[in-house]
This record gives C-alpha cells, sequence and structure tokens, in this order.
C-alpha cells in the first residue's frame, strides 16, 4: 500500500505518541519530507506483494492487542507490541515495517 493511501488520521498522530516514529513513512508529514532530505536522493523500489512478509510477524505480551487511543485522532494504538500497530476502525489494522505497509482485517 501506499503512503499516500493511508487514512488521513496518520497525518495527525501527536509527536508525543509512543507511535509518532510511522510519520516518517506517512506522505506529506514533516517527517516523511525530513526523512526524504536525509537520504539525499529519493529512492523507489518495487516490492512483489505476493511475496513479501512481516519478519518478524507481530507478537502482542499478554496474547491480544491492548488498545489505547492515539491523541487528537480516530486512531488506537497497539501498546503491547513492539512494532507499530495501528488500528483505524473495526477490522481494519495498519503496521509499517521497512517502509512497506500492512494492512490487515
Amino acid at each position: 500500500m501506499a503512503s499516500s493511501d493511508l487514512p488521513s488520521d496518520f497525518a495527525r498522530i501527536p509527536l508525543n505518541s509512543p507511535k509518532e516514529n510511522v510519520l516518517a513513512s506517512v506522505s506529506g508529514t514533516t517527517q516523511a519530507q525530513e526523512a526524504v532530505i536525509a537520504n539525499g536522493i529519493a529512492q523507489l523500489t518495487r516490492v512483489d506483494a505476493a511475496s513479501v512478509r512481516m519478519d518478524p510477524p507481530p507478537v502482542f505480551d499478554g496474547g491480544d492487542p491492548k488498545l489505547i487511543p492515539i491523541e487528537g485522532t480516530s486512531l488506537s494504538q497497539a501498546f503491547n507490541c513492539v512494532l507499530p500497530v495501528i488500528k483505524t476502525g473495526p477490522g481494519s489494522w495498519y503496521m509499517v515495517q521497512n517502509g512497506i505497509w500492512f494492512t490487515a482485517a
């Protein structure tokens, strides 16, 4: 999924959120613009969606995701996972790993 296709609330994740690190992968944010500058030259990588896998997959301490709201947005974050797992609504989950956005129901 292209970062420009993410729900608009992703760009409103506050800087003091434990999941603020995803902002560098959210199109149009200051953090994404800074990431492009830091890399010097923007690079495009094509990803074969049929072959890409999360490695490692998300693991939730205690079994199920424990959600807390991300202030100023309609999003929730799983605070019991080291990976940035974000819920946007019923049955709608996102995670970014190595600059690739994954979605799941």
